[in-house]
């Protein structure tokens, strides 16, 4: 029901965007590409005794996104993706993979044709995740926190007409915590995506 109320408020709000006067010249479209991503554990409260080595994964990321111009040089670009994002505890058995609606909306200013450079904030909502260890697989959805915010940084490159590349940083602002009905350790989320993005 969580997930159909928020697919819902999505769709109303694409609605009301493309009805507004100033986005009568938008563009929408879609965008394909993979995702690393390392659970950052070393930047967990309260703080592991040790280092724990980075574990970078790779993932898939597939989405729509709307282009709102604001002006010229400026735009506005909220986005709706899927979003694949994993990890491990370096040096042990224990493992993560987790799946989330991913909600970024961007700032971005063109300085020269080719090149487009933007920030924004990233609200992420849990899907679903597993935890592997020597045991197995489980389903540790109702114990891995449910939302993750970030912070995004990086720059597009139009290939041709409508094609473009997508490259970007980003790094988690909130701790993500594993294991809320136990032993809870958390995390905090760092990605970096490569995307092919078309516009229609």
């Amino acid at each position: 029901m969580k997930k159909l109320i928020l697919l819902l408020f999505v769709l109303v709000a694409l609605e009301a965007a493309a009805q507004a006067p100033f986005t009568r010249n938008f563009k929408y479209g879609v965008k394909l590409g993979a995702s690393g991503s390392n659970m950052n554990f070393n930047k967990g409260e309260p703080r592991p005794a040790s280092h724990i080595a980075s574990a970078w994964k790779t993932g898939v990321i597939a989405g729509v996104f709307l282009d709102i111009p604001l002006s010229p040089q400026l735009a506005l670009q909220p986005e709706y993706s899927y979003v694949q994002m994993s990890g491990e505890l370096a040096g042990t058995d224990r493992s993560f993979k987790t799946n989330y609606l991913s909600l970024p909306v961007l700032l971005k200013y063109r300085p020269a044709k080719p090149l487009s450079v933007f920030i924004g904030p990233e609200f992420d909502l849990l899907l679903n995740a597993k935890g592997t260890t020597i045991a197995g697989e489980a389903n540790i959805t109702h114990d891995t926190e449910e939302r993750n915010f970030a912070a995004i940084g990086g720059f597009e490159y139009n290939i041709y007409k409508s094609l473009s590349l997508d490259f970007r940083y980003i790094h988690g602002l909130n701790h993500v915590g594993i294991g809320q009905r136990s032993n809870t350790i958390e995390f905090k989320y760092e990605l970096i995506q490569v995307t092919g993005t078309f516009r229609f």
